[in-house]
């Protein structure tokens, strides 16, 4: 599993994100060989290891090792370093590594399936075989957060002072999710985002993934708004086009369009299109290999991303002043800003 953590405060804010990422080993369930922590907040990022043995991740109930829609309360904790905690709908993140502390607390919980027993993920009918190599699960897309991070001075040992650069706290969105499985894709592009009040949520994921032993290029794209609800994936038949993208340059785009009657009711059309200063993206981001976690490349991520979503609508809008001449198309758009744009393995390279 490779927990990942990003919290996303409202405008005016610069906290961005905190991830806790764990390789997994052919030992005992729930024991892990790697536990890496990475901070990225105000366009620094700090890295830690945590020393072999001393970290653990344990499931608070008697399920199976992978979370679930359905399950997913856990803990991981490491001496010295702290612990992140999911109970339910609710949640903290206590971590205190070099150069930097962070604090979180955050509930209500937004399932990928708009439901806590509705059982959906990410990942559709494709998730119910065995051909996934590496699965996907989306914990919550937007659970109300508050947060506080400290920059501090690093000193060689816990007896000797160190000086507070910087502090700051606030409230927000959070965004949580997990990838597990025996192989992480060759490369991706990841854009996450939450609008400023909260009540809009936009989650896509494409790239390089070994499905059935054939390299395929696969999208996952989710909406998500109290008027609609919107769902395309290419392994549905859904399709993807227009697609561009460009690390160097710091952006990406993309249209998708269902191929389904009953999706179409929702949206028929989605166009989406991130952008950043190729400035704005950290370092590179360790990411699990077979050989234990890597930054050649890894991945690197942009925090300051204005994010883009316009729908092609058929049907009556909910709101029938959105829909003139009574069931005629009609177009939407939603602008998130402090969104989250993400280039990594081969596609780094782009």
């Amino acid at each position: 599993p490779m927990p990942n953590l990003s919290a996303n405060p409202g405008v005016g804010a610069q906290a961005r994100a905190t991830r806790v990422c764990l390789t997994p080993t052919p030992a005992p369930q729930h024991l892990y060989d790697e536990h890496y922590v990475c901070v990225m907040v105000n366009g620094r990022t700090f890295h830690h290891f945590v020393p072999r043995g001393e970290g653990k991740y344990l499931l608070m109930q008697d399920v199976e090792e992978v979370p679930s829609e359905r399950s997913a309360s856990f803990r991981w904790s490491a001496p010295g370093v702290g612990e992140f905690r999911v109970e339910g709908d609710a949640g903290s993140v206590d971590l205190s590594i070099p150069g930097v502390d962070v604090r979180v607390r955050f509930n209500q919980r937004v399932p990928w399936g708009g439901g806590r027993e509705s059982g959906e993920g990410p990942e559709g009918w494709l998730g119910q075989t065995p051909f996934l190599p590496c699965h996907y699960f989306v914990y919550t897309m937007g659970s109300q957060a508050s947060y506080a991070v400290r920059l501090r001075s690093w000193a060689p040992g816990p007896e000797l002072p160190y000086a507070i650069l910087q502090e700051q706290q606030g409230t927000g969105y959070l965004h949580l999710e997990a990838n597990y499985g025996s192989n992480f894709p060759s490369g991706w592009v990841w854009i996450q985002g939450v609008s400023q009040d909260g009540s809009a949520r936009f989650i896509s994921v494409g790239g390089n993934f070994v499905i059935a032993g054939i390299e395929t290029r696969t999208w996952l794209t989710a909406f998500r708004s109290p008027d609609f609800n919107a769902t395309f994936r290419t392994t549905d038949g859904d399709r993807f086009f227009g697609v561009e993208y460009s690390r160097e340059a710091g952006f990406a785009r993309f249209s998708a369009e269902s191929r389904w009657p009953l999706k179409r009711h929702q949206a028929a059309r989605m166009h989406v299109a991130a952008r950043t200063n190729a400035a704005a993206f950290g370092e590179s981001i360790y990411v699990p290999t077979p050989g234990g976690f890597s930054r050649e490349p890894g991945c690197q991520e942009a925090h300051d991303a204005v994010l883009s979503i316009t729908f092609e609508h058929v049907g009556k809008s909910k709101k029938a002043k959105d829909a003139p001449g009574h069931g005629a198309p009609y177009n939407t758009t939603h602008i998130f800003s402090l969104a989250a744009l993400e280039f990594g393995g081969k596609l780094l390279y782009t």
